[in-house]
């Protein structure tokens, strides 16, 4: 179940709409009970905007917002190391192999999603051909979206002991740009 609203401005030298989302999404299966499923954002907002700064020169100013609850992931609760062999007949080997022991399913979340965009293009054509050129920023305040975490063991570098495990974030983009042309044909 869920709840969705939309503002629209569709009219004018400004328009743009905010929309927001409720949902709350479980299933259910019988080896983990009831989880949250992947890709589940339990708040979302999205914000978009686009005005003309020149109707003359038809540029124009664009900004998009989007900002949502961090997605559920499955924590690492333990890790366990086993001696596994290789079945070559030819070479015969065993090597050592690492798992995790995981938690309850989906049971965490990744921190709160944002981002900001802007941009600024121009739309214009030649000998018919209509063509926009443009500038974007990607991600303006730079803010860390991690998409996932990546874990390793922590050891102490005196005794090599094992005391855990340590939490990286792999981020989705940084703060970046691009510029270029559109060209319908």
């Amino acid at each position: 179940y869920g709840l969705e609203i939309l503002f629209k401005k569709t009219a004018g030298r400004s328009r743009g709409w905010i929309g927001y989302t409720y949902a709350k999404t479980m299933k259910h299966i019988q080896k983990h009970g009831w989880y949250f499923p992947l890709y589940d954002r339990t708040h979302t907002l999205n914000i978009v905007g686009d005005i003309t700064i020149s109707v003359k020169n038809n540029v124009h100013f664009s900004t998009a917002v989007q900002a949502s609850s961090g997605q559920p992931f499955t924590p690492p609760i333990g890790r366990y190391d086993h001696w596994q062999a290789d079945h070559d007949p030819y070479m015969p080997a065993w090597y050592w192999d690492e798992n995790f022991l995981v938690g309850r399913k989906n049971s965490e979340r990744l921190p709160f999603y944002f981002r900001l965009d802007v941009g600024l293009k121009q739309k214009k054509s030649i000998f018919g051909i209509p063509y926009e050129r443009y500038l974007q920023l990607v991600n303006v305040t730079n803010h860390v979206n991690p998409l996932t975490y990546q874990y390793r063991p922590k050891e102490n570098r005196l005794t090599g002991e094992t005391l855990g495990l340590e939490r990286a974030a792999v981020p989705m983009f940084p703060f970046f740009f691009t510029a270029g042309y559109r060209i319908e044909l």
